[in-house]
């Protein structure tokens, strides 16, 4: 599914550009992009990259969650879907024990097969707020533009319970590394969006203790 190419008239690229917002359920993705979106710049979604092809005079947003491959090995070990497809579950599985959660997904296999100029930016909150944000959520979650889906909290509420979510955004920032992919941290607490300057940094912020009304203490 070609995008309209008379959004990109003014743009001269030799490679589509790409910008992936990235971070897990409820890190403000949607949020961000609608802070730095540009009126002819068109928000992907994961599950539509396998249907278009994106021009060269385009420059392009996509939302990527990382929970993904966790939402994947969900609907995966379910009966019906084990009965048809045992061995993409074991599969994922694998991946998933090996600390290697987002090589087994095929949009991004997609994506780099695009040959696009990709940015990442990895938007970063602390555990303690992610959890609240998650069970306090009413609004419905983006599936694709003009597509909305009930929010499963229950669901995403199980995935932060069994993984090290600054271990997550290290497995995250290994595949960007290991496919050439330059990235960014950017804090998502609150909307000064301020640069996280390093891992470890990340990790501090990730894991830091907050009071009651959400001030560090």
């Amino acid at each position: 599914m070609p995008i309209d190419k008379n959004r990109c008239k003014n743009f001269i690229n030799k490679r589509p550009k790409l910008h992936v917002v990235s971070g897990p359920s409820s890190a403000g993705k949607s949020h961000f992009i609608q802070r730095i979106r540009k009126p002819n710049e068109e928000t992907l979604f994961p599950n539509m990259l396998g249907d278009i092809t994106l021009d060269y005079n385009c420059s392009y947003l996509l939302h990527y969650n990382l929970f993904r491959p966790y939402s994947a090995a969900r609907r995966l070990s379910k009966p019906t879907h084990l009965v048809k497809s045992p061995f993409a579950y074991l599969k994922l599985r694998q991946s998933l024990e090996s600390g290697q959660p987002f090589n087994t997904d095929l949009s991004l296999k997609q994506l780099i097969g695009f040959n696009a100029e990709i940015h990442v930016t990895i938007l970063v909150v602390p555990l303690q707020i992610l959890v609240d944000r998650i069970s306090r959520r009413k609004t419905l979650e983006v599936l694709r533009p003009n597509q909305r889906g009930e929010y499963k909290q229950d669901k995403f509420m199980e995935i932060i319970e069994k993984i090290n979510l600054a271990q997550l955004y290290l497995q995250w920032v290994r595949f960007l590394e290991f496919n050439d992919m330059n990235y960014e941290f950017i804090q998502s607490t609150d909307d000064s969006y301020t640069k996280i300057n390093s891992a470890q940094e990340m990790k501090i912020h990730v894991n830091k203790k907050l009071g009651r009304t959400g001030v560090e203490s």
